[in-house]
């Protein structure tokens, strides 16, 4: 039973998952549309690497 679900499991990430993508620019409205992000924090959102500074400075502007 197992290595069937082991298989189904495998079955599914190869054939359904494995290249999905996400469609920023339909992200992007959605989150505007629905309130759940001004404009100004889309950048920060979608950029791991200027969340992750952002997150740095606060943190070191409540130590300092």
């Amino acid at each position: 039973m197992i290595s069937t679900l082991t298989h189904a499991v495998d079955t599914l990430t190869d054939n359904c998952i494995i290249g999905i993508t996400a469609n920023e620019e339909r992200c992007q409205k959605l989150l505007l549309k629905h309130g759940l992000m001004k404009e100004k924090q889309l950048d920060v959102v979608l950029d791991p690497y200027a969340m992750t500074e952002a997150a740095t400075k606060k943190s070191k502007a409540k130590v300092g």
